[in-house]
């Protein structure tokens, strides 16, 4: 008898389980689920002229060249 009252516990735990995992599932498809934000990689150029490692979204390009600043811009075409 203690069996059955086991075994019956233990398939109500894992019916609860499914009906918890179709739920969220379900609720997911409806509201859709977070998305995690992606971060665009920041990759690290050195400019030209002086050797200053900047990012290469900020940096200053001209010529195929990399620059950090104006001045350094300037510097490099004259």
């Amino acid at each position: 008898m203690l069996i059955k009252i086991f075994i019956f516990i233990v398939a109500l735990y894992f019916g609860y389980r499914l009906v918890k995992a179709l739920a969220r599932k379900k609720l997911r498809s409806l509201f859709g689920a977070p998305r995690p934000e992606i971060k665009k990689e920041n990759k690290l150029v050195p400019c030209t002229v002086c050797g200053t490692w900047v990012k290469e979204e900020e940096s200053l390009k001209k010529g195929g060249k990399l620059y950090c600043s104006q001045a350094c811009r300037q510097r490099g075409q004259g």
